[in-house]
């Protein structure tokens, strides 16, 4: 009996000991302290879950595993990691999950899209819990999200529209927007080309729209999209194509790219095809493509974004996705007292808010 019980008082004594070091018993400088390797690489009490600055800690997780964003020295922090709260466990940005003291993750650690790289909210944005950035409000100042634009305010008809859109005939490089002028020699805003003047039939109309046929520079005057020299097969400027022959429709004309085609530089020349509009893959002309030829959902029959939709390409789904652009903002605080709020709605085809009186005036007629 008396052999049996020392040995269990031994068991119990080297357990209670076994505590100094990450891999168990007594460090070899003869202290318990966590350094394993005796020559102080490790701060005195890392791993307790309590970060002691004086030791040299950056980061305590309450553990010396690796791999979890504190180093097993807790001297440091894995990139794409945050460890605010000592003991507990360290977030990484980036992982799609809003952890605690992340202002965002969208899933990326990129600057510019609403969520920065160490996932705090950009000026301008605002995050939903699963990840989604978008533009805080149009008219605060800040281009943000799909805006094109943000001059302050949400007044038409100075360049940047009540949705946050640039106006035609104008350009917005900052926060404020300025009219474009055709026939200066820069090509801005929705200008199709600027050969420095306003002439007509130069290849650029008196309206800075290029006309077909044509190869434009910004300040140049624009030549022909004509074969120079021989069909060789040799694309050379202004040429858009040159396919090698001179047979016309097949995609390259006078080397120039046929309406509906596009056309790749090949070994021997300039390889063309047809584009069709709603197979999902955007080509030549084509805005959008979201696998249909239907008008009035964003992308219309033709392949061309319609008005107040945006279409990003989602490359799982193989298509253009589009969705309405127009925010809802509020323009002016109503203080009439016949008129019903409930009544009210944004009319997108005139950019203007429309209500109906109160029914004890006018029965809900129409107030314009």
């Amino acid at each position: 009996m008396r052999s049996i019980f020392a040995l269990s008082l031994c068991i119990s004594f080297v357990g209670a000991c076994n505590c100094g070091s990450p891999n168990g018993g007594t460090d070899l400088d003869g202290s318990m302290n966590g350094d394993a390797a005796g020559d102080g690489s490790v701060p005195v009490g890392c791993g307790d879950g309590t970060l002691d600055s004086a030791a040299g800690e950056l980061c305590d997780d309450g553990n010396v595993v690796a791999g979890d964003g504190c180093d097993p020295t807790c001297t440091i922090i894995a990139p794409g990691y945050n460890c605010y709260l000592p003991g507990m466990p360290c977030v990484r940005c980036g992982d799609g999950v809003r952890a605690q003291f992340e202002g965002c993750d969208d899933g990326n650690v990129a600057n510019g899209d609403g969520c920065t790289s160490s996932c705090a909210v950009e000026p301008g944005y605002s995050c939903s819990l699963a990840g989604t950035c978008i533009a805080s409000r149009c008219g605060d100042g800040v281009r943000a999200g799909l805006e094109e634009c943000d001059d302050g305010n949400i007044l038409s008809g100075d360049g940047c529209s009540i949705s946050c859109r640039v106006d035609p005939g104008y350009t917005c490089p900052g926060n404020t927007c300025v009219m474009t002028v055709c026939g200066n020699g820069i090509k801005e805003g929705s200008e199709g080309c600027d050969d420095g003047n306003v002439a007509n039939g130069d290849g650029c109309s008196s309206t800075c729209v290029k006309a077909a046929g044509y190869s434009c520079m910004p300040g140049a005057l624009c030549q022909p999209t004509a074969c120079v020299g021989t069909v060789d097969g040799v694309i050379q400027f202004p040429e858009a194509c040159d396919d090698g022959n001179g047979t016309a429709s097949d995609g390259c004309t006078a080397c120039a790219i046929d309406a509906g085609w596009v056309c790749t530089v090949g070994a021997s020349g300039s390889v063309c095809h047809q584009t069709t509009c709603g197979d999902g893959t955007i080509e030549g002309t084509e805005k959008c493509d979201d696998a249909n030829t239907a008008n009035t959902d964003g992308c219309s029959s033709v392949c061309q974004t319609e008005p107040l939709y945006t279409c990003p390409y989602d490359a799982t789904l193989a298509k253009s996705v589009c969705r309405p652009i127009v925010q809802f903002v509020e323009t002016r605080r109503w203080n009439v007292a016949n008129l019903n709020p409930n009544a009210m709605f944004y009319d997108p085809t005139t950019r203007c808010w429309r209500a109906h009186r109160s029914a004890e005036f006018r029965a809900g007629r129409p107030s314009f």
